[in-house]
């Protein structure tokens, strides 16, 4: 079974990483021992001191950790008396030391010949890209044949059985995950048939009926079921509830940040949290924190208390001078057992304190509930009511970061936009609850066949948004076309009458679009493209042509210098004017993508540039952008729009107001009109 052989893995990696503990143990006390005679020698240095409790106190969490609990107590007693010298509670003198050099010998004494425990593993999450088994108790042949097709669009696996032996026999041979059937096949008017339920040996059951009152609801209660639909089964109903029963993720993988500066440890908490599917990043160093945090974006923090250059209870307090963190769970894990420091820990800005040495299993737990928690508390902010999809605004957040860590890395990141072929079509024949049925069938196909590391978004109506990080145009396509081609064959049900849907998709990716801001106008033009070429396709846009051109125009050289710097990156020539009359030239004889113009101009100003442009049939199809200074007010954003202007800037320009005006124009070039 692959769960199992995840398990015997993740088993044999714990007990790789005590063995490795345990060699490291004697480079651990050759370090405390030179420690202690450093603390002799500069007659109790603070730094000395606390480099030493630091040591000392890492090491008391990583033996219990790895189930050495003699060290584990011997570093206890050792931790103990350096805490109370770093607080001022005891005297700092030969009498302590000799106390400590007293305890360092135990230790190495509880050191010599031991042997490691491996800790239990928690059980590891289910590979998503495997189909699970459904039995399917049913005689009749035409749902069995349209179930089977449909589920198998959502990562499950349906078997026909005929009886209780076939139901049995499949759940020796392998995993099930539920079993459906009809009503009838269960129950005997009021009462389970013979066998039911003990026949399910602990698997799910849903019932099928065809009228769903009290009484037959109650039946299938008293059969064991764990579900009850109606027929016509309604497709997006059935995938919810064997979701649930399976405990399908919803959405993306969870992120949890480990603040450990002792490597040991950092992995050994890292790999038990990843055996459960969540992702994890080690930060080692406390003071490098903050890039980790706009690299990765975290939900929950897990960190000790004690560690070098800046302790828990400080990051903590830095970390909540973020407005973007305050929310984040802030998780202690450390030995620390007095609970007056426990709890002023978590009035510094923590959450929660758990105890080294802590069983994986219950970690993971702790961890996950409170990853859920912060994930519900997030989606009631930044999720659409309808779909439990990104909202607009979070999936245009999550993409600028996205860009800004690919470019950090040298990485690349895809951006997609899907839209829904003549959806405009089910609302008007069966009305917007049909629709808003589509809309959810979307988005859990998308959640389905995604990975955990993609976000996905609704963009508004009927158009999704979805960020593949570290995804390149060839790997982003090919997942939307498998993605389009199982949506084609999904048969909806509208009062009994089956209806198919398609779908069109662009794709954009950085680094052959700039920013964020080009990759959502590029990835618009491909799937505008892709309707024009006759929909149901997916469209990969086409990286920006080094012959592409643009003016722009401003009496100031400084300000079309300016314009150059943020314009020039994104991979167009631009064409530069200082005056009206010399832009009016530049444009008949150019043909420019689009033009970025002062309204203010030597000879001919910005509004009659812009309306001769508009005026001039051969020119008109080229999109203008005006700007002045913010402070000259509406009247001036009115005239501009008069004279037929696209897009208004305001002055002094900002580099994003730049590139996002840019994007719109170039959108406006490429987009003549917007099929449905």
């Amino acid at each position: 079974m692959a769960s199992e052989t995840a398990r015997e893995a993740f088993r044999r990696q714990l007990a790789a990483m005590g063995a490795e503990f345990v060699r490291q143990l004697g480079d651990r006390l050759r370090e405390l021992e030179e420690l202690l005679h450093r603390l002799e020698r500069e007659a109790w240095a603070d730094d000395a001191l606390h480099t030493f409790h630091r040591r000392v106190h890492s090491l008391t969490g990583a033996a219990a950790t790895f189930g050495i609990a003699e060290v584990s107590e011997a570093a206890r007693g050792l931790e103990g008396i350096l805490r109370e010298a770093v607080e001022g509670t005891r005297k700092r003198g030969a009498g302590t030391l000799a106390e400590l050099a007293s305890h360092l010998r135990r230790v190495g004494e509880a050191a010599a010949g031991v042997r490691v425990e491996p800790a239990r593993a928690p059980e590891p999450e289910r590979a998503a890209a495997e189909a699970d088994l459904v039995l399917l108790l049913d005689g009749d042949a035409e749902t069995t044949k349209e179930l089977t097709a449909q589920l198998a669009y959502f990562s499950y696996r349906v078997e026909r059985v005929a009886g209780v032996d076939e139901i049995v026999a499949a759940a020796r041979r392998e995993r099930v995950v539920a079993v459906l059937a009809d009503l009838d096949a269960v129950v005997d008017g009021d009462a389970p048939r013979p066998g039911w339920p003990d026949a399910l040996h602990g698997v799910p059951l849903v019932c099928l009926a065809s009228h769903g009152d009290m009484t037959a609801r109650l039946a299938a209660a008293r059969a064991g079921a764990a579900g009850f639909l109606t027929r016509p089964v309604d497709l997006v109903s059935l995938v919810s509830r064997l979701d649930a029963i399976v405990h399908r993720a919803d959405g993306e993988a969870f992120r949890v940040l480990v603040v450990e500066d002792d490597a040991s440890l950092a992995a050994h908490y890292a790999g038990v949290l990843a055996s459960a599917g969540i992702v994890v990043q080690v930060a080692p160093d406390p003071l490098a924190v903050l890039p980790a945090l706009a690299d990765f974006r975290p939900e929950l923090i897990l960190m000790d208390l004690y560690m070098p250059t800046c302790s828990g209870l400080e990051l903590a307090a830095v970390i909540r001078q973020l407005d973007d963190y305050l929310a984040v769970p802030i998780v202690y894990l450390s030995v620390e057992q007095d609970i007056r420091r426990q709890m002023a820990a978590i009035q510094r800005g923590g959450d929660d304190f758990l105890t080294k040495p802590i069983d994986p299993a219950h970690l993971v737990e702790a961890v996950s509930a409170r990853l859920r928690r912060f994930r519900r508390l997030r989606a009631m902010m930044s999720r659409d009511s309808l779909t439990g999809l990104y909202s607009h605004t979070h999936i245009k957040e999550s993409l600028r970061a996205e860009v800004l860590r690919a470019r950090r890395h040298g990485l690349p990141v895809a951006f997609a936009m899907i839209d829904l072929d003549r959806f405009k079509k089910v609302n008007d024949a069966h009305g917007h609850l049909a629709g808003d049925e589509v809309l959810r069938s979307v988005a859990r196909l998308l959640r389905q066949r995604l990975r955990k590391t993609d976000l996905i978004g609704r963009y508004g109506g009927e158009e999704f948004a979805i960020v593949l990080p570290e995804a390149d145009a060839a790997a982003a396509t090919r997942v939307l076309d498998g993605i389009r081609e199982a949506f084609a064959g999904l048969v909806h049900r509208f009062g009994g009458a089956p209806v198919a849907l398609t779908l069109s998709a662009g794709v954009a990716t950085y680094p052959q679009f700039a920013d964020d801001v080009a990759l959502v106008a590029a990835a618009d033009r491909a799937l505008y493209e892709a309707k024009r070429a006759g929909r149901d396709r997916v469209v990969a846009a086409r990286p920006p042509a080094a012959d592409t051109t643009v003016l722009v125009v401003d009496g100031e050289p400084g300000v079309t210098r300016l314009l150059e710097s943020i314009l020039a990156p994104t991979g167009v020539r631009v064409l530069v004017a200082h005056n009206g009359l010399a832009a009016l030239e530049l444009v008949v004889r150019e043909r420019p993508a689009y033009v970025i113009s002062d309204v203010v101009l030597p000879g001919l100003d910005g509004f009659e540039l812009c309306r001769r442009i508009k005026g001039d049939a051969a020119l008109a199809g080229i999109p203008v952008a005006l700007m002045t200074v913010a402070k000259s007010g509406e009247k001036l954003r009115e005239g501009a729009s008069a004279f037929g202007a696209d897009v208004f800037l305001d002055k002094p320009l900002a580099e994003d107001a730049v590139l996002a005006a840019a994007s719109r124009l170039a959108a406006l070039a490429a987009r003549p009109h917007q099929p449905d």
